[in-house]
C-alpha cells in the first residue's frame, strides 16, 4: 500500500492538474452571448440579487444550484442583464467543483478500496474529457456529482448511528440541485436492505431528512407548487419530444449512454472498470450501492430521446473507481511497477483528450473571426443580419438583426443590409447572387461552426420612396379619434389601444391609388408600447384582404440607436390596402406615433409578390 506522503503528494498533483484543465480557456465564447442553459441560470440569480430575495423563478430546475452561484454573482455584482464577468465568476464555481470532485472521488475510493484505487479514480476523474468540458459551462452536472459523491459515502456508512439521518439528508440535497438526483434513493435503499439493523425506521428516518433538505434548499418549489410542477412537466417533456433520435430504439440508447463511459475515462479504463466490476461482484453486498447508481443513470437517460453526455458526470466516479479496483488487484499480482505502467496507460488516453481540448478552446472560434473580419472591414452605421444568434457584435457601431430561426428569413432582408451572416452551409435562395467575402471555419472539433459573411452589392439593394399618406384612410380596431396622430408629421402625439394587447389589434391604411410597397415602419415616439407578433395583410384594390409575409427590419428595440421604430420589410406588392396586425398578448396598450409606408424602386431581387404575398413563380 502507498505511504500517506507519496498519496498526498499525487493527490496534491492530480489536483492542481484538474484545476489547470478546468480552468484553462474557461471565458471562451463569453464575447458573445452565452448559451441559453447558461442564460437561464445566471440571468435569475441577476433576478434574485436586482430583487433581493431567494426566489429562483426559472422552476424547471430545484432552487439549490442556483443558490451555490449566488456568493458568486454577488461578488460581481450581477443584475438581471448579466455581463461577461458574471458568467466567467459563474463558471469559476463549476469549475471549483469539478476539482473538489476529484478529491471527493479518492475520498470514495480509499474508504471502500483503499489509497491505491483511490487515487486511480481521482486520476481518471481530474482527466476525463467530458469532465473537463461539462465544467467550462455553467449547468448543474458537476454540482451534482458533488453531492452524489458526498451521498455515496453517507450511504455507505449505513448500519451506524445517525447514518440514516446523513444519507436522507445527502439524497435530499441531491434532489434539490437536479432531479435526477433523486437516483441515488435506489443506492440509499440497497445499501438499507442489505445492512441489519432497523431496516424500516431507518428507511423512514432517511425519507424525513431528504423530504426536510429538499424543502430547506429549494423553497420556492414548495412556495410556488403549481409553477414548480408546471416546470418539471416542462422539462421533462422536453427530453421525450418525437424529435431528433427518436427513431433510435431502447437499447440503441442505452448503447449509447455506456459508451459515454468510453469517451470520458478512454477505453483502456473502461476494460480495467469492466474487470474491477468482476472483482467486485465476488463482494457484491458491499457494492450493490454503488453498482446501483451508474447503471439506473444510463438506464434514465436511455429512456429519453436525446443524448447529453454530460448527463453521465454524476456517475464517473464509481465507473473510475472500478478502474482503481482493478489497477490495485494488479498491483498485489503483478507488482507496482506493472500496475504504474498501466495506470498511467489508461490515464494518458483521457488526460491526451482534454489538453486538446483545453488547446482548442483557447483558440479562436468561427464566431470570434467573424466579429473580427467585420469590425476591421465593415464600417460603422453599417446594417448587418444575422442568421446566427449571439454573436458579439458592437451594437453601438453597426445596427443588427438577428434572425431567430433560419426558416423565418425572407428574401427582403438581405437587400436591405449591408451584409449577412449566416452558416457556410446554408445554400438558400434568399441568399442567392450575393458574394462570400469571408469564410471562417474551425481549426479544431471545438472551434465552431463554418460561417460565412456575404456582402450585399449596391445595385442589389432596394431605392426606397415615402409614400404620401395625407389622402389616405386609416382604420383600427379602437381608438378612431386618435387615428390623424399617425399621420401628423409629430412623435410627440400617438394613437393606442383602448386596453391592453389581446393579440386582436389591428391598423389598417387605405391608399387613394395602387403603390408598390415594400416597407412599413411604425414610429414610436417615447412609447415604449410596442406591438408584439406583428403581421400584415395587404388589399391590391382596396377589397379584401391577403396575407403578406414580413419580416423585421430593424433590431429589437432595446439593441436599438436613436428613433425607436417597429419596421417590417417584405416583397414589393402593388396595393392599395396594408392592415398591421398585433397578434401577441401584453399587459399594456399598443402605441404608435408615426406609420410611414415606403415604395421601392430598381434593385434586383425586387421582384413582385404573387396575388397571395408569395414570391412570383420563376
Amino acid at each position: 500500500m502507498p505511504s500517506s506522503r507519496r498519496v498526498a503528494l499525487g493527490l496534491g498533483a492530480l489536483l492542481l492538474a484538474a484545476a489547470v484543465l478546468r480552468f484553462t480557456g474557461l471565458s471562451a465564447g463569453l464575447r458573445h452571448e452565452p448559451h441559453m442553459d447558461e442564460r437561464y441560470f445566471v440571468e435569475n440569480v441577476g433576478r434574485m440579487l436586482a430583487r433581493g430575495d431567494l426566489d429562483h423563478r426559472y422552476y424547471e430546475y430545484p432552487g439549490l444550484f442556483f443558490y451555490l452561484l449566488l456568493p458568486a454573482l454577488a461578488l460581481v455584482g450581477a443584475g438581471p442583464h448579466p455581463v461577461p464577468a458574471a458568467y466567467l465568476a459563474a463558471r469559476c464555481v463549476v469549475a471549483a467543483l469539478g476539482v473538489l470532485n476529484v478529491a471527493l472521488a479518492y475520498a470514495l475510493g480509499a474508504r471502500i478500496a483503499g489509497r491505491r484505487a483511490g487515487v486511480v479514480a481521482a486520476a481518471l476523474v481530474a482527466f476525463s474529457p467530458v469532465h473537463v468540458q461539462t465544467a467550462h459551462a455553467v449547468r448543474p452536472d458537476v454540482a451534482l456529482e458533488t453531492l452524489v459523491l458526498v451521498a455515496l459515502m453517507a450511504v455507505l456508512r449505513v448500519g451506524r448511528p445517525r447514518a440514516d439521518l446523513r444519507a436522507g439528508l445527502a439524497v435530499g440535497a441531491a434532489a434539490a440541485l437536479k432531479f435526477t438526483g433523486a437516483l441515488l434513493a435506489a443506492s440509499y435503499l440497497a445499501q438499507r436492505v442489505l445492512t441489519p439493523g432497523r431496516r424500516l425506521q431507518g428507511a423512514c428516518l432517511a425519507a424525513l431528512a431528504a423530504a426536510a433538505a429538499f424543502a430547506v434548499l429549494s423553497p420556492y418549489a414548495i412556495v410556488h407548487a403549481p409553477d414548480f410542477l408546471e416546470g418539471v412537466t416542462t422539462q421533462v417533456g422536453y427530453h421525450y419530444q418525437r424529435e431528433g433520435s427518436a427513431g433510435a430504439s431502447y437499447p440503441t440508447r442505452f448503447a449509447g449512454y455506456a459508451a459515454v463511459w468510453a469517451k470520458a475515462l478512454g477505453p483502456p479504463a473502461l476494460v480495467l472498470a469492466l474487470a474491477g466490476l468482476a472483482i467486485c461482484a465476488r463482494q457484491w453486498r458491499a457494492w450493490a450501492s454503488l453498482f446501483l447508481l451508474p447503471l439506473l443513470t444510463a438506464a434514465a437517460m436511455a429512456s429519453t430521446l436525446y443524448r447529453f453526455d454530460r448527463h453521465m458526470v454524476p456517475s464517473f466516479g464509481v465507473v473510475a473507481l472500478l478502474a482503481g479496483v482493478a489497477v490495485d488487484a494488479l498491483a498485489r499480482r503483478r507488482g507496482v511497477l506493472v500496475s504504474a505502467v498501466v495506470a498511467c496507460v489508461a490515464a494518458g488516453f483521457p488526460l491526451s483528450a482534454s489538453i486538446a481540448y483545453v488547446r482548442a478552446v483557447r483558440q479562436p472560434q468561427t464566431a470570434d473571426l467573424i466579429v473580427d473580419w467585420i469590425d476591421a472591414h465593415v464600417p460603422p452605421g453599417s446594417r448587418i443580419l444575422s442568421a446566427v444568434r449571439g454573436l458579439g457584435f458592437d451594437r453601438r457601431r453597426y445596427e443588427v438583426i438577428e434572425v431567430p430561426r433560419r426558416r423565418t428569413l425572407r428574401r427582403a432582408q438581405p437587400l436591405d443590409a449591408d451584409v449577412v451572416v449566416a452558416p457556410e452551409r446554408l445554400r438558400s435562395a434568399i441568399l442567392r447572387g450575393l458574394p462570400v467575402a469571408f469564410a471562417a471555419r474551425p481549426a479544431t472539433p471545438f472551434g465552431g461552426a463554418p460561417l460565412a459573411v456575404r456582402v450585399v452589392p449596391r445595385d442589389r439593394r432596394p431605392t426606397y420612396r415615402p409614400v404620401p399618406l395625407a389622402e389616405a384612410r386609416l382604420q383600427a380596431s379602437s381608438a378612431p379619434e386618435a387615428l390623424e396622430a399617425l399621420t401628423d408629421g409629430r412623435v410627440e402625439t400617438r394613437w393606442q389601444t383602448d386596453g391592453p394587447q389581446q393579440g386582436q389589434e389591428w391598423v389598417e391604411i387605405r391608399l387613394a391609388r395602387p403603390e408598390r410597397l415594400a416597407r412599413v415602419e411604425l414610429v414610436l415616439g417615447d412609447s415604449v408600447h410596442a406591438g408584439r407578433a406583428l403581421r400584415l395583410q395587404f388589399s391590391p384594390q382596396g377589397a379584401g384582404w391577403r396575407r403578406l409575409p414580413s419580416a423585421p427590419g430593424r433590431p429589437r428595440l432595446r439593441s436599438q440607436r436613436g428613433q425607436p421604430s417597429q419596421v417590417l420589410v417584405f416583397r414589393p406588392v402593388t396595393a392599395r390596402g396594408l392592415r398591421i396586425l398585433q397578434r401577441g398578448r401584453s399587459a399594456r396598450a399598443w402605441a404608435i406615433a408615426e406609420i410611414r409606408l415606403d415604395t421601392v424602386d430598381g434593385g434586383r431581387g425586387t421582384e413582385e409578390a404573387g396575388a397571395n404575398g408569395s414570391p412570383p413563380a420563376r
